[in-house]
């Protein structure tokens, strides 16, 4: 009983650290696609293409 008590102690404390290293890893990735999502935004917003689009909305309206 005291090895079986040893065995559950070590596992459950294999998978706190092991999740907290887990939800560490999501949290980076999604502040790097945060970064990632804003710089194609801030990106688009100079391109030729996005300039194109937001005249011919103008355009409708007029």
């Amino acid at each position: 009983m005291k090895t079986l008590h040893i065995v559950l102690r070590e596992i459950l404390y294999r998978l706190k650290t092991d999740y907290k290293r887990f939800a560490d890893a999501v949290k980076n990735r999604k502040a790097n696609t945060a970064k990632i999502k804003g710089e194609l935004y801030s990106s688009e917003s100079n391109s030729l293409l996005f300039q194109m689009y937001l005249h011919e909305e103008e355009d409708l309206f007029i």
